[in-house]
């Protein structure tokens, strides 16, 4: 046979993607026979990165709108804060302009004691009205001057380190039956001067343990010292309080009965809410007999409460609204006004009963219908509406019985 040719072809390096030549690998068969150029790792590296992200515009729009919700819940939140805080304010004025309206009526209430007292104390020591006419001109005088000032109790009393002040008029002798005189060592209440709040009461909680009078102070005294003839001769004797101790040996003869102490099953129940009907039948009886009304008294238009001062504060409360006035005739026993007042703001409207005998009248402090109309005249100028008049029979304190 013929021998064949052998050509021989030129050597031609391998070229790896790295950039690496290598002669010895081009006659292998795993070579690589490449004739483009080198690719560099710079190159590959940039083939390998993805293109950039478009920004979409609807983000741009999210994101305005989130933060203009925000401004403006942020606005709205100071705007209700602004709003609270100018309510605040104004309950503070409100509760600071009652606390000096109740200021001023203590600061009369003590004035008027302070005279009461001068005057037993110049009676009981032989004094004669000129002295009685001094001491007072210089009560008002002193009580006044120290009112305009500071809005403060009189100049007579002394205030100690604790803030509590003492009244310390002229030293008095016992009275000829023995009891202390109740003048001495008054204490005035120091809530009064300086209200003190609780955060556990409400407003109308806080308005309502700052309101204590001279009766209550009084009242406290007396169940701190009461007199008695044998135990306590220089105790105080409480002339405040309408009770009747003419009758305890008639009660208790009357409760020591053998019938007293029966107790019926109902009795230890829920009972009607207008009470007993047995009891409203025999008040009904009472009232039909000895106020001769016209007709019998029903028992269905009965209702049993405890006591006037739940009476008033329920009557006020049924029959008036808020900032309602009732006709009252003056003087009148002091808890009245804070009955109708405290659950119901509802107040009186004075009518002034004077001591000296005008024409027409027959009596000191008579309550005639002039009178009633001339305050009902004077609330109608003002505005004011008056929805309910309390009439005590017999009146407390002066003791009048009103004719049919």
């Amino acid at each position: 046979g013929s021998s064949a040719a052998r050509v021989d072809n030129p050597t031609e390096n391998a070229i790896s993607p790295s950039g690496y030549m290598d002669p010895n690998v081009s006659g292998t068969s795993s070579g690589m026979h490449t004739s483009g150029p080198a690719f560099s790792g710079l190159h590959r590296l940039r083939r390998k990165r993805k293109p950039p992200r478009v920004k979409d515009p609807l983000d741009d729009i999210l994101l305005k709108f989130l933060t203009a919700q925000r401004v403006v819940e942020e606005r709205f939140l100071q705007m209700e804060e602004r709003r609270m805080q100018r309510d605040m304010e104004l309950e503070d004025r409100r509760m600071q302009l009652e606390q000096r309206r109740m200021e001023l009526e203590r600061e009369h209430e003590y004035r008027m004691f302070t005279i009461f007292a001068q005057m037993v104390n110049a009676l009981r020591h032989g004094g004669s009205m000129q002295t009685v006419g001094l001491d007072i001109s210089q009560a008002f005088s002193q009580s006044s001057g120290q009112a305009t000032e500071a809005g403060g109790p009189p100049s007579s009393a002394s205030t100690s380190k604790a803030g509590s002040s003492r009244v310390v008029p002229q030293q008095s002798q016992s009275l000829p039956n023995g009891p202390k005189d109740a003048v001495t060592d008054v204490e005035i209440n120091p809530t009064f001067q300086q209200p003190e709040s609780s955060v556990y009461l409400s407003k109308r909680g806080n308005e309502i343990i700052n309101s204590c009078g001279i009766i209550q102070e009084g009242y406290d005294a007396y169940h701190a010292d009461k007199h008695d003839e044998d135990k306590n001769p220089n105790g105080i004797i409480n002339l405040g309080t309408s009770e009747n101790k003419l009758c305890f040996d008639l009660l208790s003869k009357r409760l020591m009965q053998p019938d007293m102490f029966q107790i019926d099953p109902p009795l230890l129940q829920y009972p009607d809410w207008k009470g007993h009907e047995f009891l409203r039948v025999e008040v009904g009886k009472f009232l039909t007999c000895y106020c001769k009304t016209s007709v019998p008294l029903k028992p269905a238009n009965i209702v049993v409460v405890n006591g006037c001062g739940s009476l008033f504060s329920s009557l006020s409360a049924v029959l008036c609204d808020p900032g309602d006035r009732i006709l009252l005739p003056a003087p009148y026993y002091g808890v009245i006004k804070d009955d109708i007042f405290f659950y119901s703001t509802v107040k009186p409207l004075l009518v002034h009963l004077e001591s000296k005998v005008s024409d027409g009248e027959m009596r000191p402090f008579q309550l005639t219908v002039g009178k009633l109309e001339k305050s009902m005249q004077i609330a109608q100028l003002q505005g004011t509406r008056v929805t309910a008049m309390i009439l005590t029979n017999p009146h407390n304190p002066l003791g009048d019985i009103y004719s049919a």
